[in-house]
C-alpha cells in the first residue's frame, strides 16, 4: 500500500513537469518533496486513530442550535460570548443580542428594550419563573413592570434566551419578549469545578469614598454517589462610587430683550423675528454608592436517567444610596 501511495505521487509530480518546463533541480526537489509528504500521509494514517477538539466552539454550537430548533423568534447568547467583554451587570451582556438596546442609569446597564417595546412591556424569567418588578427609580415608591437588571452579576449565568415571539411552553405576559435566564447548575459540568476572579472598577466620576472599587465572584460545582446528587455554589460581590452631574432648562421665555441689549451677549433672532431666553435653569450634583451582592446555591438530585430534580435558592439584594 505504502509503495503504490508513493508511485502514484511521483506519477502527478511527472505529469506537473511535463505541463510546465522545469529546471533540473526544481524537478528533483519536487520529486523529494512530493515522496516526503507521501510517506508522512501514510506514517500518519497507520498511528491516528481519532481526533477529539474542544474548546470555545462548543458555545458556538450550542447558541445556533438553540436558533435553528426552537419554533418562532428566537436569540440567544451562552456563557462564552457573556465572558469576552468585562461586563459590569448582566443588561450589558444581553444589550449584544440583535433587537435588544440597554438604558442606562449611574454609569451602568439598567433596563433593555426589545423590538422597540420598552422595559415595561418585557417579561424576564430566572430558570423559567418570573422575577418580580421593581420600584421606581425615581422616587423610590411606586412599583413598575419593568425589570432592573444591574441587580444580577454575569458571573454565574450560563446563558440568556430571547423569545421574540409567543409560545406555549412559555411565561405569557411579554408583548416585547420574554426573556430567560439560565444559571449554572452542577449537571452541566459533571465533575468538580472551582473558579475564582477578583477585579476593581476605577470611576473617575466619583468625589466621595474611593475611586477604585472591588468587585470578587467566586463558583463552585462538584457531584457525588456516581454522578446522581450535584452541588452547586456561586457568589459575587460589587461596591461602586460614581458621581451623577445633571443640567435642566425647565421652559423658555419669548421677546425678553431687545436687540443690541447689553444684559447678553447674543440677542440674535430666529426667522421670525424672535428671541428666547430660559425660564429657569437648575444644575444638579448626586453621589452615588452602591453594594449588590449575589448568591445562588443549586441541589440536583437524579434517582435515574430519566428523572432530574432541581431545588435554588437565588439571593440578589442590592443596596443603593444618593447624597446631594
Amino acid at each position: 500500500m505504502k509503495k503504490s501511495s508513493r508511485a502514484h505521487a511521483r506519477t502527478k509530480a511527472h505529469q506537473a513537469i511535463s505541463q510546465f518546463p522545469m529546471k533540473p533541480l526544481a524537478v528533483l526537489i519536487a520529486m523529494y518533496c512530493s515522496g516526503a509528504a507521501a510517506a508522512a500521509t501514510d506514517a500518519a494514517s497507520d498511528q491516528l486513530q481519532e481526533v477529539v477538539v474542544t474548546g470555545l466552539r462548543q458555545y458556538l454550537v450550542t447558541s445556533e442550535t438553540i436558533k435553528r430548533n426552537t419554533a418562532g423568534v428566537v436569540d440567544a447568547i451562552t456563557a462564552e460570548d457573556i465572558g469576552k467583554f468585562p461586563d459590569t451587570n448582566l443588561a450589558e451582556s444581553i444589550q449584544r443580542i440583535p433587537g435588544v438596546t440597554i438604558d442606562r442609569m449611574n454609569n451602568e446597564g439598567s433596563r433593555i428594550t426589545v423590538r422597540g417595546f420598552g422595559p415595561e412591556f418585557n417579561m424576564v424569567t430566572l430558570n423559567g419563573r418570573q422575577m418580580p418588578s421593581n420600584v421606581n427609580p425615581g422616587n423610590g415608591k411606586d412599583a413598575t413592570r419593568a425589570y432592573d437588571f444591574e441587580n444580577i452579576s454575569s458571573d454565574g449565568i450560563v446563558g440568556i434566551t430571547v423569545y421574540k415571539t409567543g409560545r406555549a411552553d412559555i411565561a405569557s405576559g411579554g408583548i416585547g419578549s420574554t426573556v430567560d435566564i439560565r444559571t449554572a447548575r452542577p449537571f452541566d459540568y459533571g465533575d468538580m469545578r472551582a473558579t475564582f476572579q477578583a477585579k476593581a472598577t476605577d470611576d473617575t466620576s466619583s468625589k466621595v469614598g474611593s475611586k477604585i472599587t472591588p468587585e470578587v465572584s467566586g463558583l463552585f460545582s462538584d457531584t457525588f454517589f456516581d454522578g446522581r446528587v450535584g452541588f452547586l455554589f456561586n457568589g459575587s460581590y460589587l461596591k461602586r462610587n460614581s458621581q451623577e452631574q445633571t443640567a435642566n432648562i425647565d421652559g423658555w421665555l419669548q421677546d425678553q430683550f431687545a436687540a443690541g441689549d447689553p444684559r447678553v451677549t447674543s440677542s440674535n433672532t430666529n426667522p421670525g423675528g424672535h428671541n428666547w431666553a430660559p425660564r429657569n435653569e437648575g444644575w444638579g450634583v448626586t453621589d452615588h454608592e452602591r453594594t449588590r451582592v449575589n448568591g445562588q446555591a443549586v441541589l440536583q438530585f437524579k434517582p435515574v436517567e430519566s428523572l432530574v430534580a432541581t431545588a435554588d435558592y437565588t439571593y440578589t439584594p442590592t443596596r443603593f444610596t444618593k447624597t446631594w
